[in-house]
């Protein structure tokens, strides 16, 4: 099976509601996998859905074995789920906690357009 195919594998099994199978298929992911950047899409995935919880929770599975790809869209898709859900404190939150240890700044413009949005929406 081609790493898109099992992608998209991963996908179909969050999308019945087999989030501890997907789990487990991520803990047996070897760090010299050749997915790349694509495990990012598993958290992108569950945050393009508004699940935070489990987008956070792959994102530290993956940290915490070493393969967790640091691409903007990976990284920006723990900021994203805060933005799509109108949580825009715990995108600042994670926003910060991705610059500080991370190095990187993802979803700067979406974050800053929905901080001026919600700025003239209080005056």
């Amino acid at each position: 099976m081609s790493s898109d195919a099992e992608i998209f594998f991963f996908f179909s099994l969050a999308d019945s509601g087999q989030h501890d199978e997907v789990t487990s298929y991520l803990s047996t992911v070897e760090k010299t996998s050749y997915y790349g950047d694509r495990l990012g899409d598993v958290c992108a995935h569950y945050s393009a859905s508004g699940d935070q919880e489990r987008s956070e929770a792959v994102a530290a599975l993956l940290k915490e074995r070493g393969i967790f790809p640091s691409s903007s869209s990976s990284l920006g898709s723990l900021v994203a789920v805060h933005l799509g859900r109108g949580d825009v404190e715990a995108a600042v939150k994670a926003f910060e906690q991705l610059a500080k240890e991370e190095r990187r700044v993802p979803h700067k413009f979406q974050l800053m357009e929905k901080l001026i949005q919600v700025g003239n929406e209080q005056l």
